[in-house]
């Protein structure tokens, strides 16, 4: 499931119910996404993202009492993590 970040801001306190009437299409920019479907789109578990989150290592945000993660900046997120990798210095054989 993704939801909308302006369409679920109107709400003070969200419950799954009025979450679930807000569904998006995933190509929409605006997604948000709960802990479960973070799970799921990064093939993680759950407990994996509340680590992430209570270690602050990934941008979340906190609505009502839901943490939900905007699609566009975990994409970002991603792209961040990248290792640089080296290839080996190949040796001389004259030496």
């Amino acid at each position: 499931m993704f939801y909308n970040y302006f369409v679920l801001t109107e709400y003070d306190d969200f419950t799954d119910e009025q979450i679930s009437k807000k569904k998006l299409y995933p190509d929409n920019s605006n997604q948000l996404m709960t802990i479960a479907d973070l799970a799921n789109y990064l093939n993680c578990s759950k407990q994996k993202i509340y680590q992430l989150t209570s270690n602050r290592k990934i941008p979340f945000r906190k609505l009502g009492n839901q943490i939900m993660f905007k699609k566009v900046e975990i994409d970002n997120w991603i792209d961040e993590q990248k290792i640089e990798v080296f290839k080996p210095m190949l040796k001389a054989k004259n030496f």
